[in-house]
């Protein structure tokens, strides 16, 4: 699946591919997570 994810000419398509051989192969760490709203922020929404 890697092979031809690197062969892709899309973009989109080459990503997708590329993360979903890692997750196959289990090699993602999800330990290490993206932070996209501060705590401050989460709190202050209704």
């Amino acid at each position: 699946m890697r092979q031809w994810g690197y062969q892709q000419k899309n973009i989109d398509w080459r990503t997708f591919e590329l993360g979903a051989a890692n997750e196959l192969l289990d090699t993602i760490d999800y330990s290490i997570t993206l932070l996209f709203a501060p705590p401050t922020v989460v709190d202050a929404l209704p």
